[in-house]
């Protein structure tokens, strides 16, 4: 089956009750909520508990479950669940197991769920708690919940991993381009497989432009990257205001049946930083007129729509613009793809603090000591959780041509 969209028909509770992660409880009172979903901008401003620093909008403790039956599709395969961002210091659980918590309120998080399901037929409850009571953490607002986007893989044995290809174009002219990938084969069964890849590239227009066939062995347990590379004359290069993409789908077929599809997009664009000239994007000097944005969109508070983000892109483009600086933390993949599109340059930020916090007291009225304690960000997680914060923001979006 591949993605599919797991933001229907959860239920959300503000506040924390004990047992909430388990699947014989009741949560028959609480609210229906469709994700991506932001509840610190269902509050009121907040002059008293509130603070400047995150608008005077208060966070606390929530909760989020979402019933599923297991489905045929997913007898013998691996289920996996990725979130595109939760704010913050979220906890998934699954039938009452604990998968994993997951601190930092901007990046990915992909868990394999499969282990945790119960049998075919039988109905299954993934519960996230979302403990933002430190909720002045910040220096600008935040959200709180679930903001952005979940999805579901559900993918065989043998198959082509979450963010599991890569793709350059390490020669780039008006005339011909190389584009090269590398892809990730995973084999999670109990003995050898002979398999063949079927890889077809498609331009903007979705016209086929090559396709290539590769025989395959990969061995029990194990994973392995195959590379393969595209000529392509008089290519339709990715620039400015210009979102040209191409697309890969590469089939797994095993026997004679495909058992895994799987599509990346990526641009065809060749850059360089000269110290005595500047930018240079396809071989013209640019100049790069970019502006700061958060994640937040204003009213609508951190879960943007789509819609919210097109106008301002547009706006922007409008003024002269032609790059965004994501302050101050990973976008959303939907952002991403979204620039892409319209063709704007990104300059996508990771963290604001790493291991020394800033002051949040400093952006508003002197605070009392007892909220000390609401202004802790996420240093404190820095030294842990880095490094599998940063991967797995480069595997989500390193195919992204903006």
């Amino acid at each position: 089956m591949g993605k599919i969209s797991f933001n229907d028909n959860w239920k959300f509770l503000l506040g924390n009750e004990s047992g909430a992660h388990l699947l014989e409880y009741d949560d028959s009172s609480w609210r229906n909520v469709q994700i991506p979903h932001d509840w610190s901008v269902e509050k009121d401003f907040d002059p008293v508990e509130g603070e400047a620093c995150t608008a005077f909008l208060t966070g606390g403790f929530g909760w989020y479950r979402k019933k599923f039956r297991t489905t045929e599709e997913m007898r013998d395969q691996n289920v996996y669940i990725v979130f595109d961002g939760i704010y913050n210091r979220s906890t998934v659980y699954v039938n009452g197991e604990k998968v994993k918590f997951h601190p930092y309120g901007y990046s990915p998080l992909c868990i394999e769920v499969t282990e945790y399901l119960n049998g075919v037929g039988d109905e299954n409850i993934i519960a996230v708690s979302v403990d933002h009571e430190r909720y002045a953490d910040s220096r600008w607002y935040t959200g709180s919940g679930i903001y952005r986007k979940v999805s579901m893989y559900i993918l065989p044995k043998v198959h082509i991993p979450v963010w599991g290809t890569f793709f350059t174009t390490p020669f780039v002219t008006a005339e011909k381009a190389v584009a090269c990938g590398k892809i990730t084969l995973v084999n999670d069964k109990i003995h050898d497989e002979n398999l063949i890849l079927n890889c077809y590239l498609y331009d903007s227009e979705s016209s086929l432009v090559e396709k290539q066939e590769r025989n395959v062995l990969i061995y029990k347990g194990s994973k392995r990257e195959i590379d393969i590379s595209f000529q392509i004359e008089n290519p339709v290069l990715w620039d400015i205001h210009q979102g040209n993409m191409y697309s890969v789908i590469v089939e797994i077929v095993s026997g004679k049946e495909v058992i895994q599809s799987y599509q990346t997009r990526f641009g065809i664009r060749e850059f360089r930083f000269d110290p005595e000239k500047g930018f240079f994007l396809n071989g013209k000097s640019r100049k790069i007129k970019g502006v700061c944005l958060h994640h937040d969109g204003g009213a609508v508070g951190a879960a943007v729509p789509l819609a919210v983000w097109r106008r301002r892109l547009e706006k922007l483009q409008e003024c002269g613009c032609n790059a965004i600086r994501t302050a101050h933390n990973p976008a959303s993949e939907d952002f991403l793809n979204l620039c892409d599109e319209m063709g704007f340059l990104v300059q996508e930020e990771f963290y604001d603090e790493w291991d020394n916090p800033k002051d949040k007291r400093n952006n508003g009225t002197e605070f009392p000591d007892k909220v000390n304690f609401y202004t802790r960000g996420h240093a404190e997680f820095f030294q842990e959780y880095a490094k599998s914060d940063l991967q797995n923001t480069i595997l989500r979006d390193r195919n992204h041509p903006c």
